[in-house]
């Protein structure tokens, strides 16, 4: 839309949310979605109590249905979010920015912001897994110069190699136990922090930015309950925690869609074209290097072959998702 006059930033706001696209239906089809979200998210957090110890088989499948919701991310990040973003922006850019690609420079900021959490934070939770690690084998140290004498007689007996051996595997195992908690914890922030923002943008969309972000959030959000949900396991917490994190974690997007659904009648096309942008940047961070990474770590269950075709089912299948919704519901 060219803007000929210079008008303010409240007049454009105002003539853009006269047709913000969602009805009562829509809004409807918005709870609906929050409630199959939240479902969705409790499924993969508890499905690594149930699929525990399963074969190779099962890790297979679950590689590349991780593979493909990457591509269905990479797919609604780039085809629909930032065609949105930038319809929303656009009046702005050409009437205050001199054509400056903001829509753009907000993608690049979410993607870098996601890759800063991940990396950044990955750092220093090694850091301090480090330190802790140091401090469990320190004392293992202290306690075996402490009885040297005793286990010196017992070395005679043939019975403290044992017993150290015993000692060594219970330390390696409580470092494991620290390792994937702080995995767990890193995992929970960064992925917390992207649900956020795209429960904000389902709830403050129209009818087919919810449908879109629907589909990208319900296809990756049980992969991520399920990744937070197995390393959150391995460090053997208590029930109640478990049951607790994982409870947290589900009700992150929802609680956010709730919360874009009650302002998306107070902030302007500004806010909302700001908004997909991050999103989108920290979806496409999410669908290319993090799914990438993590999914090609063992590359033993899936041929490069295989691997690349769930990933392209995914993007191919949003994207003629998209191309319905566009020529059907949207053309209409």
């Amino acid at each position: 839309m060219a803007v000929d006059e210079r008008m303010s930033v409240f007049e454009l706001t105002t003539v853009h949310q006269a047709d913000d696209g969602c009805d009562s239906t829509c809004v409807s089809w918005k709870i609906g979605f929050l409630f199959i979200i939240l479902v969705g998210a409790l499924f993969g957090g508890l499905a690594p109590l149930l699929f525990t110890g399963k074969g190779v088989r099962t890790r297979t499948i679950s590689q590349a249905l991780l593979l493909c919701s990457g591509g269905v991310l990479l797919a609604i990040s780039i085809v629909h979010m930032m065609e949105d973003a930038i319809e929303n922006l656009l009046p702005f850019q050409e009437a205050y920015w001199s054509d400056y690609p903001f829509a753009f420079t907000m993608l690049m900021i979410g993607f870098l912001l996601d890759h800063g959490i991940e990396s950044i934070g990955g750092y220093y939770f090694g850091k301090f897994l480090e330190k802790r690690t140091m401090g469990h084998k320190g004392g293992e140290d202290e306690e075996h110069m402490e009885g040297s004498a005793l286990d010196h007689e017992k070395l005679e007996e043939g019975l403290a190699g044992s017993e150290l051996s015993l000692g060594d595997e219970k330390t390696e195992k409580k470092n494991q136990e620290v390792y994937f908690a702080i995995a767990a914890s890193a995992g929970y922030f960064g992925l917390s922090v992207h649900s956020v923002l795209a429960g904000l943008t389902l709830g403050l969309g129209d009818w087919q930015t919810a449908l879109s972000m629907f589909v990208a959030i319900i296809s990756h959000k049980i992969f991520a309950a399920f990744a937070v949900a197995s390393n959150l396991l391995k460090a053997k917490p208590a029930r109640w925690i478990y049951f607790t994190v994982i409870t947290c974690f589900a009700c992150t997007t929802p609680v956010a869609i709730g919360i874009g659904m009650g302002i998306a009648g107070i902030v302007g096309d500004i806010a909302k074209g700001t908004l997909l942008a991050l999103a989108a940047g920290m979806l496409l961070y999410v669908g290319t290097v993090h799914t990438l990474e993590h999914a090609m770590k063992d590359q033993t269950l899936l041929t490069p072959i295989w691997a690349y075709l769930s990933y392209l089912s995914g993007a191919a299948l949003m994207v003629c998702v998209i191309a319905i919704v566009t020529f059907t519901i949207g053309g209409g």
